[in-house]
């Protein structure tokens, strides 16, 4: 595993998919210009985190993408003159690589693979926060976004991973809009619900079956509708977070914020390539975005009529846990 991760060899296409996500979070991809749903779910989150962290500290961003909350983390430090030294973690290159070219330039940033070959087993695998950190321990480890996409057999040794690298006293500081709750009221849904409704309209569309039909080839159709149904899987409930979190002893505290996304944001978000393989079935990229921009305007129709979406968007529900390690 290399010291500090660099992305060479990533394609011109994974780039290009990095970069498009970046603009799903900032307008036209500038940074002083981070758009209302990014800026309002992140907020919170950096904010948290900014209020704990000291000069000097040693802090974790799990689950980076394409630096969002980073860069949102650095105004504010930057603006109080704190310094730091900031561990990226990431297992995507594509995503991975637009952080990099953002961040790079500085000198208390450190970038990590954290999905990557290991020489001695010959192949690749995820590496746990220890040894990311190659032995030392944050002061504070903070994740956006990333907690449901973890596997729910997976996140109580994730969550066992990040209490053993933080110092005692450090801080687990992470966010989500995709974690079904009890305290989720009715007028709002989850940040990804309406790109699962997108990916059930589409996959059951004329056009994506014909699709599949023309392959002459039922396994390679089954791959297909497999990885399209992997892409915003079922998240998990909040009660497996919290189980695990009190399983290894952290002094916790949640709250949640509602959060708007315009109709204009989740098309852009949806279309990003990686996201837009909800419909991989059809190859021809115009086609799909066609077929994407149909079933998400249907989708987000039926969120109005349900109360969970008005003229200014879809309203979706946020987690934020902050725990505090005791010893």
């Amino acid at each position: 595993m290399p010291r500090n991760w660099t992305p060479d060899g990533v394609t011109a296409s994974d780039l290009a998919d990095g970069d498009l996500y970046h603009r799903s979070l900032y307008a036209e991809g500038d940074i002083e210009r981070p758009l209302g749903w990014h800026r309002d779910s992140i907020a919170k989150l950096v904010q948290a985190a900014a209020d704990r962290i000291s000069d000097g500290n040693l802090v974790v961003d799990y689950g980076t993408g394409t630096g969002g909350s980073a860069i949102e983390l650095f105004k504010i430090l930057d603006s109080k003159g704190i310094q730091i030294t900031l561990v990226l973690v990431d297992p995507l290159p594509s995503w991975f690589s637009k952080a990099w070219e953002l961040l790079h330039q500085r000198s208390d940033v450190e970038f990590r693979l954290s999905f990557d070959y290991d020489s001695e087993l010959g192949r690749k695998r995820f590496f746990t926060v220890t040894e990311l950190l190659e032995g030392r321990q944050a002061d504070l480890i903070l994740s956006s976004s990333t907690m449901h996409l973890i596997p729910a057999k997976t996140i109580p040794s994730l969550i066992e991973e990040l209490h053993a690298g933080l110092v005692p006293g450090g801080w687990f500081i992470w966010d989500s809009g995709d974690i079904d709750a009890p305290t989720r009221p009715a007028s709002s849904c989850l940040l990804h619900d309406p790109y699962r409704g997108v990916h059930a309209k589409a996959v059951a569309s004329a056009e994506h079956q014909a699709a599949l039909s023309r392959l002459n080839d039922e396994m390679q159709a089954q791959r297909i509708l497999q990885n399209t149904g992997r892409i915003f899987p079922t998240p998990p409930t909040a009660d497996i977070i919290t189980n695990a979190i009190d399983a290894v002893g952290f002094q916790s505290e949640y709250s949640t914020l509602e959060v708007s996304m315009t109709d204009a944001d989740a098309l852009r978000f949806i279309l990003v390539p990686r996201l837009a393989a909800v419909a991989a079935g059809i190859e021809d990229e115009a086609a799909r975005t066609a077929l994407i921009k149909r079933c998400l305007a249907e989708t987000l129709d039926e969120l109005r009529a349900s109360g969970q979406a008005d003229e200014n968007g879809y309203r979706s529900h946020w987690t934020y846990g902050e725990h505090q390690k005791l010893s």
